[in-house]
């Protein structure tokens, strides 16, 4: 008896000191959970706003370091067969294509293929100032090269070639380098680039040099006519409250290099990974984080961002660098779920202030025809208001296409668009002699022009 006394103590120190390191974990693993059940629910509720005002259906996926801390599916990936939503479905991701195109740039120049400091000419000898136009400035939208009239061209289905032959004879915006202007015509002539350096097509490069080697299996370059497995179809906003509409068709193959990439919000976090960590090239040793736009929203919170909007879909993509914190927010509605929406996500995050959307009530408005007519935007340009269907739509004098209104309450509409509210004032004679347009807490008064 007595030779067992003495293991049997070590043995209840153990038992007591395990016990003490399992309450230990318990205390300061619950608070954890439950700050992560508060954010996800803080979160799921103001995506819900958007998708209870129709503004937003999609996927969300938010990771802090290697664990995703919100992955969610909203809404439906084909609203006509009722399919719902699923976290694998592809969007077209618009304008985040850029970073992917800004990528394979500064990959050719490592590699010694092409140089930062690249003249056009080198390129395409016969394009309007392609002798000052440098790669550079067309990562950093400093080329001032003309738009691609996507109105004119839209069912052309123009090769990339014939595409650049559409603007390589316009003259320039401004002297390159000496201004800036976002363009995506710039981004589709580095996916020409890119062609020649490689001596690939712009997809195959992209498939081999970033796709294929961080076992993106879901992403790829989209072409005019193709069929994407597992691809949500895309759809616009509506003229009511919460309404939404289907999109119009759109050549993809017009936004190659600046928005035909469709992947997933699972591909994406693992893209963002591979630029925060460094794994395809050094971003710390480039000049600026090229397809990036550099932000800090928050105190000593510095991120990098890109947002993309495109007939039936919008996007969106942000990393945190010093927090390992990545949003990823893919919709397969053209909507006004963006950059502030993310930012607002990440308020979430951190504890910030955000605004939570409010829920529309629907309105019917008397007499739409008392707001229709031309005003003034002060030192800008003319827009009209104008019937369309059985609503009305906000353009600008200048383009073709305008974005509808939704009625909210008597004299006020949303340019759900932009999220924005626009009031009609002074009724007079059946006709409205102004209108406040506010985004936030900036308010601008435009007058009608008779």
């Amino acid at each position: 008896m007595q030779k067992n006394s003495q293991p049997t103590g070590h043995i209840t120190n153990l038992i007591k000191t395990l016990a003490y390191i399992i309450i230990w974990m318990v205390i300061f693993t619950i608070p954890a959970k439950g700050q992560h059940s508060q954010f996800e629910k803080l979160s799921d509720t103001y995506v819900q706003r958007y998708v209870d005002n129709g503004d937003f259906s999609g996927n969300i996926l938010i990771a802090k370091g290697d664990k995703v801390i919100f992955n969610k599916s909203y809404g439906k990936s084909n609203y006509e067969l009722n399919i719902p939503m699923r976290s694998d479905v592809r969007f077209r991701i618009a304008s985040v294509s850029k970073t992917f195109t800004a990528a394979a740039v500064v990959l050719l120049n490592n590699q010694g293929a092409l140089s930062y400091s690249d003249k056009l000419s080198k390129y395409i000898p016969d394009f309007t100032g392609a002798d000052r136009i440098s790669i550079l400035h067309l990562l950093l939208h400093q080329s001032g090269v003309a738009d691609i009239e996507y109105d004119n061209y839209a069912l052309d289905r123009l090769s990339l070639d014939e595409t650049v032959n559409t603007i390589k004879s316009k003259p320039l915006y401004f002297e390159p380098g000496s201004g800036s202007r976002y363009s995506n015509s710039g981004y589709l002539l580095l996916a020409y680039v890119i062609q020649k350096a490689s001596g690939m097509r712009y997809d195959q490069y992209l498939k081999e040099a970033v796709f294929d080697k961080l076992q993106m299996s879901n992403t790829t370059v989209e072409h005019t006519g193709e069929i994407i497995i597992n691809k949500a179809s895309g759809y616009a906003i509506g003229n009511r409250t919460s309404n939404i509409a289907t999109a119009a068709w759109y050549d993809i193959d017009l936004e190659t290099g600046s928005g035909s990439i469709v992947s997933t919000t699972g591909d994406l976090l693992k893209w963002a990974r591979a630029v925060d960590e460094n794994i395809l090239f050094n971003r710390l040793t480039l000049p600026f984080p090229f397809g990036w736009g550099p932000r800090e929203y928050f105190k000593n919170k510095k991120s990098i961002e890109q947002s993309g909007f495109l007939n039936g879909y919008s996007s969106y993509i942000t990393v945190y660098p010093d927090d390992d914190l990545v949003i990823v927010a893919l919709s397969n509605i053209s909507s006004c779920f963006n950059e502030k929406s993310g930012r607002d996500l990440a308020a979430i995050y951190y504890g910030e202030k955000y605004d939570l959307p409010k829920r529309r009530v629907p309105f019917e408005p008397l007499d739409l025809n008392a707001y229709t007519g031309k005003y003034s935007w002060p030192g800008y340009k003319e827009f009209v208001i104008e019937r369309k269907g059985d609503g009305i739509q906000w353009r600008f004098i200048d383009e073709k296409n305008g974005s509808p209104l939704a009625p909210v309450a008597k004299d006020t509409f949303v340019l759900r668009l932009m999220n924005s509210t626009i009031k009609f004032r002074d009724v007079v004679n059946g006709k409205s002699t102004a209108l406040t347009f506010s985004t936030g807490a900036d308010e601008t008064l435009c007058n009608r022009i008779e």
